[in-house]
């Protein structure tokens, strides 16, 4: 809270001095921090290796002095711009941080913890004829027999599935396809991307 001192001198003849009033506020609070996300997250939590941290903290007294962060009990560091994520491994992490103030009231035993999953790892993609097949020098197909794409992912999931034949125009894969009804050779590339565009 708020206070104000009065003070003043007396000499050993009973001269004394004008009062003079110090007002000064007592800080017992400490502050209060919290983060964004900023880029690509999926369900809350899963986070392209883009992605980064913005940290953010409020002091109403005497102010922030310096907020402090560290991932999986690692190295504390201090916060001076946006957290990038690019040096951390695929998997789980939790990130915590708190805030310091002015007079040194500490967010520490009320440090805030946010527990991630960093998908780094793109999609695996497969395909399969279904129908007229023969394999020699090139896999031979017939008007019948179609292309069926399917990928797998880490833990995003997939999000599109791509193609291309003789590389032309990029399709968005939603079911098995035929080749062009022309006779010929055709190369077909496919990739695909997950929820948090990490592409295959």
């Amino acid at each position: 809270g708020s206070f104000d001192l009065y003070y003043y001198s007396s000499d050993n003849v009973g001269n004394s001095e004008k009062i003079n009033k110090k007002s000064f506020y007592v800080d017992l609070t400490a502050p209060k921090s919290e983060h964004e996300i900023k880029g690509i997250v999926f369900n809350n939590n899963i986070l392209a290796p883009s992605s980064s941290f913005k940290l953010s903290s409020n002091d109403n007294l005497s102010g922030v002095k310096k907020t402090t962060f560290l991932f999986d009990n690692g190295t504390e560091s201090n916060y001076n711009g946006d957290i990038k994520l690019y040096n951390l491994k695929d998997g789980e992490h939790t990130i915590k941080y708190w805030s310091t103030d002015n007079v040194k009231n500490c967010e520490c035993d009320n440090a805030v913890t946010f527990n991630f999953y960093l998908d780094k790892i793109a999609p695996e993609s497969e395909h399969e004829i279904i129908g007229d097949l023969h394999e020699g020098k090139y896999t031979f197909v017939s008007s019948r027999s179609k292309i069926k794409l399917s990928s797998q992912d880490n833990k995003a999931g997939v999000k599109n599935i791509y193609y291309r034949i003789n590389g032309g125009k990029r399709n968005t894969y939603s079911s098995p396809f035929a080749l062009p009804i022309n006779e010929g050779l055709y190369t077909i590339k496919y990739d695909a991307v997950d929820n948090v565009e990490n592409l295959s």
